[in-house]
């Protein structure tokens, strides 16, 4: 059902056939020695066999030429594209694509897979010699995007700077309010040191020590805040930099041009010919 589904998804749309694409490729090989009349066929010495594509191995079934192999699991919106390719001795067979049967083309179930080259014998005499058998595979998806195109060009305005620059302001007017603490500490304690009796210095210390408990709290919450408002504001705008630079890479279409018309005369049609500029208009999906 699966299958069927994704066939149906590529037959008949157009736009999502359109965003997909190779996301990987491969091109392992069998090669044995076979006699087909004899039903003989030498266990194969595969090449290039990867993680994505194993367990390669040719038979003989009746006549037909079996091509096994194995594909894993893939994630839910990808698929394989298998296609054979056949040398014998060194030399491409042409085959139709109704002489074979089985796992092939678009639309590919991972798993253990087999590919039928059906009687070969109605074509050749004998089928014997070297036989090589080439698995081009495709694994088609849809490539994660580091930005997601439908949220359009991303943006940083001033209005979304505003809350930077609100905070920037509370640290600034906290550190300022805290500078006045301690110029007023500075005053309170100098009239505590200037004060006659212990009885009278002894308040005045008091509001002195507050006024610069007042000041240093001011001022250590407000360098905090432009210290951590600066380094928000550092990564808003990197980060709006690169999905600015996402989206002019991944998703922006081109735009409408003019290109140079140059037609020389042809027959009954512009038997002068044309010399002027033609407008392009890229088309979604193209």
């Amino acid at each position: 059902m699966k299958k069927l589904f994704l066939f149906l998804l590529l037959i008949l749309s157009g736009r999502a056939y359109a965003q997909m694409e190779i996301l990987e490729s491969a091109a392992p090989k069998v090669t044995s020695v076979i006699n087909l009349i004899q039903e003989g066929i030498t266990p194969g010495i595969v090449e290039g066999a990867t993680a994505k594509i194993s367990q390669l191995q040719l038979s003989i079934e009746k006549g037909d030429v079996v091509l096994s192999y194995q594909l894993p699991v893939l994630e839910d919106d990808q698929f394989y594209e298998v296609m054979p390719q056949i040398k014998l001795d060194g030399k491409a067979l042409i085959i139709a694509p109704d002489e074979y049967r089985g796992d092939l083309g678009r639309t590919v179930a991972p798993g253990s897979r087999r590919i039928i080259w059906l009687n070969p014998l109605e074509r050749y005499v004998n089928l014997t010699g070297q036989l090589e058998v080439q698995l081009l595979v495709n694994i088609w998806g849809e490539r994660q995007k580091p930005y997601d195109c439908s949220l359009g060009s991303p943006t940083f305005t001033a209005k979304q700077r505003l809350p930077y620059l609100v905070a920037a302001g509370v640290g600034v007017a906290s550190v300022g309010v805290g500078q006045l603490f301690r110029k007023q500490k500075e005053t309170t304690y100098d009239d505590y040191i200037n004060a006659d009796t212990k009885t009278a210095s002894d308040p005045i210390y008091l509001d002195a020590n507050s006024k610069n408990h007042t000041y240093l709290i001011l001022t250590w919450t407000g360098t905090a805040i432009l210290a951590a408002d600066a380094v928000l504001y550092l990564i808003r705008q990197k980060r709006y930099k690169r999905n600015l630079n996402y989206y002019e890479t991944y998703c922006k279409s081109g735009s409408t041009s003019f290109q140079p018309l140059i037609e020389l005369p042809n027959g009954n049609q512009h038997r002068s010919g044309q010399l002027g500029f033609k407008m392009v208009i890229p088309i979604s999906g193209q």
